[in-house]
């Protein structure tokens, strides 16, 4: 789990020098709840590791919006993980 945004930043960064690429979100619904927005999606992973081929990772997402005192809405939760079997 990572909390708090130099942690993100950080996580982030690890990502970026493991081979991530590219990330693809596809939102397939939106459920409104009060001051909660719950986003479903799906995600396309393109990952080149250091010194290996190239690789594409497919999964599932969902992130929970709360809205601000403002009307705004900022990230909660956001967890994904993988299609692929655990090896």
């Amino acid at each position: 789990m990572v909390e708090g945004r130099a942690a993100i930043r950080a996580a982030q960064q690890r990502m970026i020098e493991g081979g991530v690429q590219a990330l693809d979100l596809d939102v397939i619904d939106v459920i409104e709840a009060g001051d909660f927005a719950i986003e479903i999606g799906r995600t396309t992973v393109t990952i080149q590791p250091p010194g290996a081929k190239s690789m594409i990772d497919k999964g599932k997402s969902v992130v929970v919006w709360r809205r601000q005192k403002d009307g705004t809405f900022k990230i909660a939760v956001d967890t994904f993980n993988s299609d692929a079997p655990a090896s």
